[in-house]
């Protein structure tokens, strides 16, 4: 199975701008941030993303994903009695727009026993999924908010613990025009994605460009997003206007890849398209 690295590309629309990645801290620090990502953890293997939790508190809302040691014995299995890790798994947490979304890319992990929380009681959060893996030891989610948000990643040691605060941000003075997207239909079939993502990943960032009439600009970076009817789609860029999306809608289509353009305000979920 191939495995695909994400990278952190242009953002060619007016959005809160990208920063430098960021370690995380061991411990709450009321440090809050609204854009970029946070890095934490350590690089390991065979872990269990065991629990995923959901609070709310006085001023904010909190996820808690706790990891522990993967077990094959069949005697822990069932009664879930997998031991907690004293460190949590190498992990990213990357606050995205358009949606607005935190993406969460946690490797190490050969097993999910989490399920998703009910959130019906969250003021901020409008949905959460899991994204397929690049690989087998590797466990990716999103969470989706129907607001800008500002947030704050740390860590706990013994037990192993993610934990992510979330609270309301004040953008009134920041403006989220409409962008256009590019992107593949929606789809259930993770073998039709990956081969999408894949073949936009490689375009745009060829090994060797050697002999290539035109380079494909690497413009954003490529996402798995959900659309309104619960299935997944792959997002190639998103774009300040529909020309310069047409223009590289024209690019794929001579290399065989089918993409949509969909017009999207930030807070609205996808649309859903089968053609």
């Amino acid at each position: 199975m191939t495995t695909f690295i994400l990278v952190l590309l242009l953002i060619l629309v007016p959005t809160a701008s990208d920063s430098q990645p960021i370690k995380a801290k061991v411990d709450k620090q009321n440090i809050y941030r609204d854009s970029g990502k946070v890095m934490g953890g350590q690089r390991t293997d065979g872990k269990d993303l065991y629990s995923i939790k959901f609070g709310k508190h006085d001023t904010f809302e909190r996820l808690v994903l706790s990891i522990h040691k993967w077990t094959t014995d069949e005697n822990l299995i069932p009664k879930g009695d997998s031991p907690p890790a004293a460190i949590p798994c190498q992990f990213e947490v990357t606050y995205e727009e358009y949606p607005f979304r935190l993406y969460f890319d946690l490797e190490g992990v050969r097993w999910t026993s989490a399920t998703l929380p009910t959130l019906a009681s969250s003021e901020y959060i409008s949905s959460m999924y899991f994204i397929f893996p690049d690989s087998w030891g590797n466990a990716r989610l999103a969470v989706t908010f129907n607001k800008p948000m500002q947030y704050e990643v740390f860590e706990l040691h013994d037990p192993a613990r993610i934990v992510v605060d979330i609270k309301a941000r004040d953008s009134s003075a920041i403006k989220f025009p409409p962008i256009y997207s590019l992107r593949s239909r929606s789809s259930d079939d993770q073998d039709e994605l990956r081969e999408v993502q894949y073949r936009l990943y490689e375009l745009k960032n060829p090994e060797d460009d050697w002999g290539r009439e035109k380079e494909i600009p690497k413009g954003k970076n490529i996402r798995i997003i959900k659309s309104q009817d619960n299935k997944l789609f792959i997002e190639e860029g998103y774009y300040k206007t529909k020309q310069e999306a047409l223009n590289r809608q024209k690019i794929y289509a001579k290399e065989g890849i089918t993409l949509f353009i969909e017009k999207r305000k930030a807070d609205e979920i996808p649309k859903s398209i089968q053609k």
